[in-house]
C-alpha cells in the first residue's frame, strides 16, 4: 500500500514537471537517432502496474527503422497514451499498438475498445487536468496533455479517433 501510493505520488511529480515545461515552452529536445521498435518496447516495459498477459499487442511489422527523437521525451509520450489506453479499457479487452513509417512520418496508433470520446469531449481530451467521464480509474488529468506537447515539440499531430463501435 505504502509502495503504491509512493509510485503514484512520484508519477504525479514526475508529470506535473512535465506539464510546467510543455506549457512554458521549456521542452528542450536532445534528438538522436533511435530504433523505433525500442522506443516503444521500453515504454511498454515502463507501464506500471504491467498489463496482464496478452492485454497490450504491439504489432510494428518491419518498422525497426531509426527515427530522430528526443528518446526520454518521446518514450514518456508513448508511455501516457499507453496508460491511458489501460486506464479507459475494461480489464478483458485488448488494447493495440501499431507503428507505420514512411519517408516522411511516422504514425504510432492505439486503439483500444474503451466506451469511447464523445464528440464535445475531442476538443478537451488532450487539456491538462480533462478527465473524461468514462474514466475507469484514478488519473491525474494530465497524461494526454503532456503526449501532446512532447508530440508538437517534435513537430508532430496527435489525435483521437473513435471506432464505429467505441475505443
Amino acid at each position: 500500500m505504502i509502495c503504491s501510493e509512493s509510485q503514484r505520488l512520484n508519477s504525479l511529480v514526475t508529470n506535473l514537471l512535465a506539464v510546467t515545461k510543455v506549457d512554458s515552452g521549456e521542452v528542450q529536445l536532445s534528438k538522436e537517432d533511435y530504433p523505433l521498435d525500442e522506443i516503444i518496447g521500453s515504454a511498454v516495459s515502463a507501464i506500471n502496474p504491467p498489463p496482464t498477459e496478452g492485454r497490450l499487442e504491439v504489432r510494428l511489422g518491419n518498422n525497426y527503422a531509426e527515427i530522430s527523437v528526443d528518446e526520454p521525451l518521446i518514450q514518456q509520450a508513448f508511455l501516457n497514451l499507453f496508460e491511458n489506453a489501460i486506464k479507459h479499457t475494461p480489464d478483458n479487452s485488448k488494447i493495440e499498438v501499431t507503428a507505420t513509417i514512411d519517408d516522411t512520418e511516422v504514425i504510432v496508433s492505439v486503439k483500444d475498445n474503451g466506451p469511447g470520446v464523445a464528440d464535445r469531449e475531442k476538443c478537451k481530451i488532450f487539456e491538462k487536468f480533462h478527465r473524461g467521464p468514462h474514466a475507469l480509474s484514478g488519473g491525474s488529468g494530465l497524461g494526454l496533455a503532456i503526449a501532446k506537447g512532447i508530440v508538437q515539440a517534435h513537430g508532430g499531430k496527435i489525435w483521437v479517433e473513435d471506432a464505429p463501435k467505441g475505443g
